[in-house]
């Protein structure tokens, strides 16, 4: 089945809608949009479309295209950039935050090692060497990696993914006794899921620490205020032993 000129899809083959869409365009999937694919953290939003030439791709809604320069100029033969040109494309047109959170989930799901992403800035300019050095790895979502640039940002001090002898790991350790979980929707609804981090969360308390859960829609749409009432806590010196 044709897709566009030289392009054809196999029949016994089903492949993503959002890879359609990059190749009946005029380009290939590129930047977040392919990263997403080979399983980074989906952003969402614009598809990233790449092609040799700018007016190879149609001006479409919710399509962002994309054409490299000098020595990054590759020809279109997949469909779907390969993780490493992906990831160079996704540094010329990410915001920071953004870029972030992608490379995060790279480190942390095994895709990418943190050395071969900062690698992929070579040349790109400080705000590119910028960011890159601000991946951690060790965040599991990208709404934790938002919030641990906010305590970076802030000089807080905290421990992503730190283990509680008797409880397990949490998402982020703020001083000595501040827990902030940032739940979910994915992992943290349903009966049994509910009521086992209610039951980690009273072990927690038992132990002396205190505990702040925020949702994905407080970190992705809400988050000044949230801010604010952490930084309320933190003021009270509760992240802190001998507060309480």
């Amino acid at each position: 089945m044709r897709i566009r000129r030289g392009w054809y899809r196999h029949r016994d083959v089903e492949p993503l809608a959002v890879v359609l869409r990059a190749v009946a365009a005029g380009g290939v999937l590129t930047g977040a949009s392919a990263l997403a694919v080979h399983g980074a953290w989906d952003l969402g939003g614009d598809l990233d479309v790449r092609a040799a030439r700018l007016g190879l791709i149609a001006e479409r809604a919710g399509v962002r295209r994309v054409v490299l320069p000098g020595p990054d100029a590759r020809r279109c033969t997949a469909a779907v950039d390969a993780l490493k040109l992906a990831f160079r494309v996704a540094l010329r047109t990410l915001p920071e935050r953004e870029l972030v959170m992608v490379g995060d989930s790279l480190v942390q799901r095994g895709l990418a090692s943190r050395a071969t992403l900062v690698g992929l800035a070579d040349g790109l300019g400080p705000g590119a060497r910028t960011a890159v050095s601000r991946i951690d790895g060790r965040c599991e979502s990208g709404t934790e990696t938002i919030a641990r640039l906010w305590l970076e940002s802030h000089g807080i001090p905290h421990i992503p993914q730190h283990v509680v002898p008797g409880v397990g790991r949490i998402d982020f350790l703020i001083g000595d006794r501040l827990v902030l979980e940032v739940d979910s929707i994915a992992h943290h609804t349903g009966e049994d899921r509910y009521q086992a981090d209610r039951t980690r969360d009273q072990l927690l308390i038992a132990l002396g620490y205190t505990i702040v859960r925020v949702t994905y829609e407080d970190v992705m749409h809400r988050w000044p205020t949230v801010a604010k009432r952490l930084l309320a806590v933190i003021a009270r010196g509760e992240h802190l032993r001998g507060a309480a």
